[in-house]
């Protein structure tokens, strides 16, 4: 299988890589904070969904890319009910949102129930710049409303929650999680006019996979969740994913293993300086 790094690719495999380091960075820092433990599930799904979508695109393989639009399909019901879980934890807004959440909760079964069927997606067909690509079913406009109706309520508590505070630093924290969700939101979603057949192509996708960077910024800024160590681990991270992409980007046998073993040393090298600066 020959993989095809384009724009589209790059934007995907850059996003996905992002989300596992940020929400990886979050969670291992404080591993018993309930927020940190969504902010986790929230990045994961947002990963899976990342590179199920680029394997979808690329793979000549019309059996393989329907399996990928399934996976990613499943991160794709779960991304908005835990953004919308992050945003109520977040606010200390759950006990006030809860029957809320807990209906929303069973449309996301209904919809995980029906994703393998035709009716949430018709198969997947060559489309745009991609090899393959989602195709509607009747009850995929009820994932889009689900989707953006969570996605507009959670900043909307956020927007509620800056009016009712006079905390500045409160305040930016907020500003900072609807900056980055409209960026997702913008990047990501763009995908949904080539699942309904209207031809425009995903252009602004490259602002998915800047969100993590955006959200970054704020945890080290504003601190939006307990960290200590995130600044060391945030640049280890940040030069393994970017020798990992250039080792995928690696145009012979010999490219491949030089990137390889500068990967490997600076894993190495990497787990030894986090482990240093704990102690």
């Amino acid at each position: 299988m020959e993989l095809i790094f384009d724009y589209y690719g790059i934007s995907l495999l850059v996003g996905g890589f992002s989300a596992i380091l940020f929400g990886a960075v979050v969670f291992l820092n404080n591993r018993k904070k309930y927020l940190n433990k969504v902010w986790l599930a929230l990045t994961m799904s947002t990963a899976v969904w990342s590179f199920g979508y680029f394997f979808m695109t690329v793979v000549t393989d019309e059996s393989v890319a329907l399996i990928s639009n399934y996976i990613l399909h499943a991160a794709a019901i779960l991304i908005p009910l835990f953004f919308f879980l992050l945003v109520l934890v977040f606010t200390d807004t759950l006990k006030q949102y809860k029957k809320l959440f807990y209906l929303f909760c069973t449309s996301a079964v209904f919809f995980l129930i029906v994703n393998p069927t035709t009716y949430y997606v018709e198969g997947v067909f060559p489309k745009g710049p991609f090899n393959f690509a989602p195709e509607a079913g009747v009850l995929y406009i009820y994932y889009t409303l689900y989707f953006f109706l969570l996605v507009l309520m959670g900043v909307g508590v956020l927007i509620a929650e800056i009016i009712r505070t006079n905390n500045s630093i409160y305040i930016q924290r907020l500003k900072y999680i609807i900056y980055f969700t409209i960026m997702a939101v913008v990047g990501g979603g763009s995908v949904f006019f080539l699942t309904f057949n209207i031809d425009i192509n995903p252009y602004t996708l490259i602002l998915f996979s800047l969100y993590p960077i955006v959200s970054g910024y704020a945890i080290l800024k504003f601190q939006l969740f307990d960290t200590k160590i995130i600044v060391t681990q945030l640049l280890v991270f940040s030069l393994w994913i970017f020798l990992l992409v250039r080792l995928l980007l690696a145009s012979d046998f010999q490219d491949r293993m030089i990137e390889s073993v500068l990967f490997l040393i600076s894993v190495a090298l990497g787990v030894f300086i986090i482990k240093s600066v704990k102690r």
